[in-house]
């Protein structure tokens, strides 16, 4: 009998997009310093179809936001690829102990030099209350953790794009959306 019941106890114990270490099919990933499990999607593939599963209380959906970092070689395969990662708002859409990091509405420009056409449009035209973000953990660091190597993640422009269509704003003309 508890032979059979194991696979539903193991489930009911971890769920996508919890605290790392990940399950088998997610990927570790960074955001702003901080760490995530994500799981891959792709520009075909509709918020629907992010596995559902989360952590028990967690109000965040799954939906696909994330893209590779431009740290790389740009031509590379995986730097077409999209990640699906918990949406939210603030930190109680989160599972516990995770804070929702928000998309970047204080720079000009994100850290590889982009431009950044929600910073363009905060405070102003854009409210605290309409930017996104991902559920994220604090990254372990510290004597005894070995380093895990992580994949450095960024918000996908399509994020961005749909702040900006919400508030009826266009995107300025020298942005280019090369993650859509």
């Amino acid at each position: 009998m508890v032979e059979r019941l194991w696979p539903l106890l193991l489930c009911l114990a971890s769920a996508r997009y919890d605290k790392p270490p990940c399950l088998e099919g997610e990927t570790l990933a960074s955001l702003s310093g901080r760490s995530l499990c994500v799981t891959d999607c792709g520009p075909e593939v509709a918020h629907e179809a992010c596995p559902y599963e989360r952590p028990q209380g967690t109000f965040a959906k799954p939906k696909c936001l994330l893209v590779p970092a431009p740290t790389g070689d740009p031509t590379h395969p995986d730097m077409r690829k999209q990640f699906c990662a918990l949406e939210c708002r603030s930190d109680s859409y989160c599972p516990k102990g995770a804070k929702c990091t928000l998309i970047d509405a204080l720079n000009e420009r994100d850290p590889w030099g982009e431009v950044n056409p929600v910073a363009r449009n905060y405070p102003h035209l854009i409210s605290d209350d309409e930017l996104r973000g991902v559920c994220t953990f604090r990254t372990k660091t510290g004597k005894g953790v070995k380093a895990a190597a992580t994949l450095e993640l960024k918000f996908s422009k399509t994020v961005t794009l749909e702040i900006l269509r919400e508030r009826g704003i266009k995107p300025p003309p020298d942005w280019r959306h090369s993650d859509l």
